[in-house]
Parts: structure tokens; C-alpha cells; sequence
């Protein structure tokens, strides 16, 4: 009878047992307003790198890197680890290829530690001498 009663009882905590998924996932907006897809940069000028990104909560930061497009070499890598819900970005990275290249421009937004992200990039051709 022991058995019966709590088997019953589990029974039927397991079946009101609420489902605890999460039905709101934060996100992040990332806004770059420099440069535009395909701009081009001309030698000694500087490439800008900027915009803005929010979420509805606090972030875990973000990643910024500059890559060759044509070998996958980093140019440039910056990490910014601040929790906050709101960051402004602003790069500059000084234009003295010798040979055109494409260049990869990529913001990676971490937005939780469960390996969520946002990522947005554009592509700029930089001009030698």
C-alpha cells in the first residue's frame, strides 16, 4: 500500500511539475554605421570601424576583428568583456597594404555564457599605393 501511495505522489509531482524553458531570449541589435559594404579604402587613409550595439538586458561584451579575406590572417583583434547593455564601438586601423585586399570587418556581440551570439560584418577593399 506504501508503494502504491507513493508512487502515486510522484506521479503526480512529475506531472505538475511546470516546464521551466525560457520563452524571452536576449538579443542584441548591432548598428554599424562605418564603413558601408564595399567601401573603399584608399592607402595612408584610415578605415573606420563604428556603430553601436544594445540588448535588453546586459551583454557579456563583444568581439571586434579585422581579417584578409583572401588568406583568413587576423589584421586586428580586440575584445571588450564589459557586462552592459549598451556599448558604442569606434576601430581605426591605418591602411598600409601593399597589395589590394579585401578585408573582413566582424563585430561578434556575446550575449550570454551559454555560447549566445549576434554577429554582423562588412567587407572593405583596401587600395596599396
Amino acid at each position: 500500500m506504501k508503494n502504491i501511495i507513493l508512487f502515486i505522489s510522484v506521479l503526480l509531482i512529475v506531472a505538475c511539475k511546470k516546464e521551466t524553458t525560457s520563452e524571452t531570449q536576449v538579443s542584441a541589435n548591432i548598428s554599424i554605421t562605418h564603413p558601408q559594404e564595399n567601401d573603399t579604402i584608399f592607402f595612408g587613409d584610415t578605415l573606420r570601424f563604428e556603430g553601436t550595439i544594445s540588448g535588453f538586458e546586459a551583454l557579456h561584451g563583444y568581439v571586434v576583428t579585422f581579417t584578409n579575406s583572401a588568406t583568413n590572417q587576423p589584421i586586428l583583434s580586440i575584445v571588450n568583456d564589459e557586462h552592459l547593455s549598451n556599448y558604442t564601438f569606434n576601430y581605426i586601423y591605418k591602411n598600409n597594404f601593399t597589395d589590394t585586399t579585401a578585408v573582413d570587418l566582424k563585430i561578434e556581440v556575446i550575449i550570454d555564457h551559454d555560447g549566445n551570439k549576434e554577429i554582423k560584418q562588412r567587407t572593405v577593399i583596401c587600395l596599396p599605393n
